[in-house]
């Protein structure tokens, strides 16, 4: 992981890209880090935490973004992948 290109996660930044509905879709969460279905607690969970600035511009453009239920599956499979990946976690 490389800090100068991470970005770190913060409450007002998460609140920042909610989606129209007042809420987060599967692909923006999976961008941070969060598994679907997000549980109680997972904005507490992501603060403080630090992704690529690929994840951090999927999270701020996919919020509009309409994509079937299939589509949004494996993308967010794959970011989450990815997260692992890039953070060094096994």
């Amino acid at each position: 992981m490389n800090s100068l290109n991470s970005f770190m996660v913060t409450k007002e930044w998460v609140h920042q890209f909610k989606t129209g509905r007042g809420g987060w879709n599967r692909v923006q969460l999976a961008a941070i880090g969060v598994k679907w279905p997000p549980v109680a607690g997972w904005i507490d969970e992501v603060e403080g935490s630090v992704i690529p600035p690929e994840h951090k511009r999927i999270f701020e453009t996919t919020k509009q973004e309409k994509m079937s239920a299939k589509r949004r599956r494996v993308e967010a499979d794959q970011l989450l992948r990815g997260l692992r990946i890039w953070r060094g976690d096994k």
